[in-house]
Parts: C-alpha cells; structure tokens; sequence
C-alpha cells in the first residue's frame, strides 16, 4: 500500500496511553487535531493497541465512509477540533464501527474519518497505543 511516494511523519506519530475516561478523545478527524493538511491530502493513520481492546478496554469508534462526508466540511479553526454526538448524527449519520483489536492487530484510516475513543462505563479503563501516521509526498 505504501510505494516510495509515502514517509512517516514524526511530529504526529506516538505512543498514547489512556488512564482515564475524563481523557478519552471526543469525535474528532485528525485533518483538524493533528493540522496534517499541508502539501498534500494523504494522510494515513496506523493504530496499533497495545492490549487487548472492544470488550474491557477501549478501542477506537470509527464511522466507516464518514471521510467522503469530511472531505468537503471546512476546518475547525482554533483549539477545539472536537464534534459532537449530536452534530456527528446530523452531519454525517451512518453507524459506527468498534474494532475489537489485540496487540499485533493494525486498524488503518485517513484523516478525513470520524473516529474517537470507544466508550466504556469503567471510569480508569487504562490502555496503550501506538499511533503512525504515513504522508503522500509525491
């Protein structure tokens, strides 16, 4: 998938760990909340879970095709990147996905797709992540 046209970009790519529920990510796409619209519109995010997730831990909730929707809705300016339950439904619509991943799975998206944290009822649900994300530069 990735020819000689695609690098990984390092200023957005880490290890993140969740400890808390007040931390969890709100729906969100990462052409906003990483800033990765720049020289080109190829952005492919690699999420690796570090433990297991979808049942105990949290995994990822996408909206699968969401990107065609977030394509052409203009950038969020300042520092909230965030969307709404309420304006994801309105919006966007559609069903969400919840991977449910174990360590060496990889879960692929661009970042025009909705995503955040799955939400789980345990409040310290901890889990680790590994985030990479490729660029197309030619």
């Amino acid at each position: 998938m990735f020819d000689r046209g695609w690098r990984l970009e390092p200023n957005f790519t880490f290890i993140r760990r969740h400890r808390s529920a007040r931390k969890y990510l709100p729906w969100h796409i990462d052409a906003d909340a990483a800033g990765i619209i720049n020289a080109t519109d190829y952005c492919i995010n690699t999420w690796l879970p570090l433990d297991p997730v979808g049942d105990v831990l949290p995994s990822l909730e996408l909206i699968p095709g969401s990107n065609k929707t977030m394509r052409d809705v203009p950038s969020m300016e300042g520092s909230e990147k965030s969307r709404s339950d309420e304006w994801v439904k309105a919006n966007v619509g559609g069903d969400s996905w919840i991977p449910h991943a174990v360590p060496g799975d990889a879960i692929l998206f661009d970042h025009w797709t909705l995503h955040r944290t799955q939400r789980i009822e345990q409040e310290n649900a901890a889990r680790t992540s590994c985030e990479f994300r490729f660029v197309r530069v030619s």
